[in-house]
């Protein structure tokens, strides 16, 4: 029971379903892209709320974990792979010019491997824990923190570096491969 006067906690916003939105503003590849990198940093920033959350009820601190652990092991593991198998091979056949770009965004692809496995590792001990735990929710947001930088760099350079080139760059044909090699991905999907 509260005490009289006192405000409920507040409920984390609804947190982003792994996979594909249901209603994607257009199937046209960059807008794809952009979509999913919105959900990365709205996943990033529901971990780094659920850190901030110390009064969160030990069920939904376990919920909210989970729901960022599948996103970060489902949902990011595609969108890169539509980066480096269909995208990036496409782009430098046809801009070697963004052979530099690109060289740079795998590199990054690695070094956000690590970042993701550490948020990985603390969502999975607050699924698993027993309490509120403050210590992993410290470690929560410290590896939110780390990936929102990361993603503040990285997503605006593929964005505002990468993807403009797939409307110059790229014929309509190609675009329509990478839209279907990116279905075809998700439907492997268990539903």
């Amino acid at each position: 029971m509260r005490a009289r006067g006192t405000k409920p906690p507040k409920p984390m916003r609804s947190p982003v379903q792994a996979g594909a939105p249901p209603h994607p503003r257009s199937e046209d590849v960059p807008d794809v892209l952009v979509d999913c990198h919105s959900r990365m940093r709205q996943v990033t920033t529901l971990a780094a709320e659920l850190a901030a959350r110390s009064d969160a009820p030990l069920e939904e601190v376990r919920e909210v974990a989970a729901k960022v652990h599948r996103y970060f092991t489902v949902a990011l593991p595609l969108h890169e792979e539509d980066e480096e198998t269909s995208l990036f091979p496409r782009l430098l056949a046809r801009a070697p010019q963004l052979a530099a770009t690109v060289a740079a965004l795998r590199q990054d692809h690695e070094a956000h491997a690590l970042r993701v496995k550490r948020l990985l590792a603390v969502c999975l001990g607050l699924k698993a824990s027993k309490d509120r735990s403050p210590e992993l929710l410290g470690e929560l947001a410290a590896a939110a923190r780390a990936l929102a930088e990361a993603w503040s760099v990285h997503l605006t350079a593929e964005e505002r570096d990468l993807f403009p080139a797939v409307r110059t760059v790229l014929n309509a044909e190609e675009r329509a491969a990478i839209q279907e090699e990116m279905r075809a991905r998700r439907a492997q999907l268990p539903r």
